[in-house]
């Protein structure tokens, strides 16, 4: 019997991330693939809310500001925080964060602490939306990131909770 191949994410960490990669399609589009990936869209759809929200052309040569991504977050009901943070260490990190790789152009990854329901420790790995192999696609040294700046994402319902 012939098993369906193991996607690259199974292959690289052992387990199937609960966030999946979206890749960037040109250089200036790394935080609307990760984008995608945490609201479940392709990047074509959130770079057009981008579009829209910037008042930018939808096929244009832009990357999305710092003031952007917590507006597109919030058209689909998360929340990121609203100015960027730096970690020094993983433990710094939130579950769910986008770090700044570099500024020029914004090459921006998608951190992400997977807990798993069996008692199994939790896992740390990155996902890389750029053009890379795809043993780069998703990693699991995050240590090499750090120190790194960040923005903290998580679902608003999860963010107001704090507040009721």
């Amino acid at each position: 019997m012939n098993k369906p191949p193991r996607s690259p994410a199974i292959q690289t960490l052992g387990f199937e991330p609960t966030v999946h990669r979206v890749a960037q399609t040109n250089q200036w589009n790394s935080a609307i693939a990760c984008i995608a990936s945490v609201v479940n869209k392709t990047i074509d759809e959130v770079r057009l809310v981008a579009a829209k929200q910037s008042k930018r052309p939808a096929n244009g040569r832009w990357s999305v500001t710092g003031k952007l991504i917590p507006e597109l977050f919030d058209h689909y009901d998360w929340w990121a925080a609203s100015r960027y943070r730096t970690a020094n260490a993983v433990s710094d990190l939130p579950d769910l964060a986008l770090i700044l790789l570099s500024k020029k152009p914004d090459h921006f990854a998608l951190f992400h602490r997977q807990k798993f329901e069996d008692g199994k420790l939790p896992v740390c790995y990155l996902i890389n939306p750029a053009h890379v192999p795809v043993d780069q696609q998703y990693v699991l040294d995050v240590d090499a990131i750090i120190p790194c700046q960040y923005l903290s994402i998580c679902l608003m319902e999860e963010y107001m909770k704090d507040f009721w």
